[in-house]
C-alpha cells in the first residue's frame, strides 16, 4: 500500500499531463487550420470590401474552433508586410519577424477584437481592403495573426496565451496598367 501511495501521484500526474498535452496540440492545430482558412479567404478576395469580415466569419465557422471550448480567440490582426527590394518576398526584422508597413498614418495593421461567440466587438482598420495591391507580380504581402488563450483542462497550469501567424501574398486579380 505504501508503494501505491508513492507511485500514484506521479502516475496520475503523467496521465493528466498527457491528456492536457493532447488537448493543447489539438487546440493549436484547430487555430492554425482556422488561420489558414482566413488567409485563403483574404488572398482570394483581395480588394473586395468585405475581405476581412468574410475571412473572420470563415475562421469562426472553422470546424476546429467550433468543437473545443478550451480556447478563446481574443484578437485577430491583418497586417500589411513590407515587400523586399527584389519584390519576390517580404522584409524581415533582425529577430526574423516580418516588417510591418507604416505608411497608413502608423502601422498598417487592422485590429479586430473578438468577443463571446466569435463576434467582432471592435475594429481598427487603417489598411482597408480597397488599398491592397492585387496586380500580378506586385501583390501585397499580408500577415494574419490570431491571439488566443488556452485553458488547461486540469486547471493546474491556468491558461497559456498563444499566437498563430500566417504570411502570404494576395492572389493577383489585375494585370499592371488595367
Amino acid at each position: 500500500m505504501v508503494e501505491f501511495a508513492i507511485v500514484a501521484p506521479v502516475f496520475f500526474f503523467t496521465i493528466f499531463a498527457m491528456i492536457d498535452g493532447g488537448f493543447l496540440l489539438y487546440s493549436i492545430n484547430a487555430v492554425d487550420q482556422a488561420t489558414t482558412v482566413g488567409s485563403n479567404a483574404i488572398a482570394g478576395l483581395g480588394k473586395v470590401s468585405t475581405a476581412d469580415t468574410t475571412a473572420l466569419a470563415r475562421m469562426a465557422a472553422s470546424p476546429g474552433l467550433e468543437t473545443t471550448s478550451l480556447i478563446n480567440v481574443t484578437r485577430v490582426d491583418i497586417e500589411e508586410i513590407v515587400t523586399n527590394a527584389t519584390g519576390d518576398g517580404f522584409s524581415t526584422n533582425s529577430d526574423g519577424t516580418p516588417t510591418i508597413q507604416t505608411d497608413c498614418g502608423g502601422a498598417c495593421v487592422n485590429v479586430y477584437l473578438i468577443g463571446a461567440g466569435g463576434a467582432v466587438t471592435s475594429s481598427t482598420v487603417p489598411w482597408p481592403p480597397s488599398d491592397r495591391n492585387v496586380y500580378n507580380g506586385q501583390s501585397s504581402f499580408v500577415g494574419l495573426k490570431v491571439y488566443y488563450s488556452y485553458k488547461f483542462l486540469t486547471g493546474v497550469a491556468g491558461t497559456a496565451n498563444l499566437t498563430t501567424t500566417k504570411t502570404f501574398r494576395l492572389e493577383p486579380q489585375n494585370a499592371p496598367g488595367t
